[in-house]
Order: C-alpha cells, then sequence, then structure tokens
C-alpha cells in the first residue's frame, strides 16, 4: 500500500505541476487539478448521468479542470524513468500507447483534444495527434489508428500560443 500512496503523491504533484505549466502557457488562472475522484472516472461517471450538466462533465474529465473555453483535454504522467525510446521498442505496446488511448477516450466524451503533459525530473514533453498539429515534430508513431508526436514542452507551446 505504500508503493501506490507514494505513486499518487508523484501523480499529484506532476497535476499540480501541470496546472502552472498551463496557466503560464494560456495566461488564465482558471487550471486545477481535479481533486474529485480518480478524474476520468468521475467525468466518465457523469457522463452515464442524464441530469448531470455538460460544463460539469467537461470540467471532470482528465487530470486538471480547465476552462470552459480551453480546446484540450489534459491527461497528466509524471515518471522519474519515463523512457521515451520505448516507443520505437515496444511497437504499438509502450506506456505511451496506454497514455494515448486513456487521453483520447476522455477526450472525445467531451469534444475536445487531446494533450498529454509528460514530466520525466525536470523534463516537460507533450503528446498530440499530429493531422491536428500538422506543423508539429518530435517523434511521431502511429497508435490506435492514429498518428501521435511527442514533442518538447517549450517548443509545442511556442508553436501553438492561445487563441
Amino acid at each position: 500500500m505504500e508503493g501506490k500512496r507514494n505513486s499518487n503523491k508523484i501523480g499529484k504533484a506532476g497535476e499540480d505541476k501541470a496546472v502552472l505549466m498551463l496557466r503560464e502557457w494560456w495566461k488564465d488562472e482558471h487550471f486545477m487539478r481535479n481533486w474529485i475522484g480518480s478524474s476520468g472516472a468521475t467525468g466518465t461517471m457523469l457522463a452515464g448521468n442524464p441530469h448531470a450538466p455538460a460544463y460539469l462533465i467537461e470540467a471532470l474529465s482528465g487530470d486538471v479542470i480547465c476552462p470552459l473555453n480551453f480546446p484540450y483535454s489534459i491527461e497528466v504522467k509524471n515518471y522519474k524513468d519515463l523512457d521515451l525510446y520505448s516507443i520505437i521498442r515496444n511497437h504499438g505496446n509502450s506506456d505511451f500507447h496506454k497514455f494515448w488511448k486513456q487521453a483520447k477516450h476522455d477526450s472525445e466524451r467531451i469534444s475536445k483534444i487531446p494533450l498529454v503533459i509528460l514530466l520525466r525530473g525536470k523534463e516537460r514533453f507533450v503528446m498530440f495527434e499530429k493531422k491536428k498539429f500538422p506543423d508539429m515534430g518530435g517523434i511521431i508513431f502511429p497508435c490506435d489508428g492514429d498518428l501521435v508526436g511527442v514533442a518538447l514542452w517549450e517548443e509545442f507551446t511556442n508553436r501553438n500560443p492561445p487563441n
């Protein structure tokens, strides 16, 4: 049980860091860590409730509660041993493939664009759907019928300023 608590603590720390990154990028203070249950599960539960307001389902999907006008659904992964080369070595079965499937599922439910913020120590990366960002470089790989990219956070945010 100690390992699970430590994993949750690391995950929450990553989500807090991602919130600060999103606030800086979007110039908006209305981002916060989704503290209700296991984020995506809460959104899924509410999505099945015909009485749940759409704005609540949208706000509680993903790891970060975002402003309603924010076009992305955010999943956050914070791993000190995140191995970018596993994308190439594991052909369809890396952690990155699992991360993308989770983010895509959450984003489809609320009609948002999926993004996965990847944190590894002080390094910051983002996973994105290549067809939504055709000019972005990075590591590109097939996943579940999509072409998915992984790029440096700074490069992504510099090339994709808020509208």
